[in-house]
């Protein structure tokens, strides 16, 4: 099992957490409706409480952004090879 160093976020701290470091704002209530969909940030209980690691918030905030691009037709293209991709069953790197 991994070690982690750092302490975990609770849900205030992991919305503060990805809009300081990302610009992401995501609030409490934000977060625990992702939870219930399951497309959120990984998260672990301790007891009824969730807690986030850093590093799954990095995660997180890395497959919710874009690449960078000059153009907004860069994002069209990108946005229709991944949908092809994931159609095919194929994964995306």
């Amino acid at each position: 099992m991994e070690t982690k160093t750092t302490r975990p976020y609770d849900r205030l701290g992991a919305s503060r957490y990805l809009e300081e470091k990302h610009s992401i704002k995501h609030n409490v209530a934000t977060l625990a409706g992702k939870a219930v969909r399951g497309d959120g940030p990984a998260f672990f209980l301790i007891g009824r409480k969730p807690f986030y690691w850093a590093e799954d918030l990095d995660d997180y905030a890395a497959s919710i952004t874009s690449k960078k691009v000059r153009s907004t037709s860069e994002l069209r293209d990108h946005k229709a090879s991944v949908k092809r991709a994931t159609s095919a069953g194929a994964a995306i790197s």
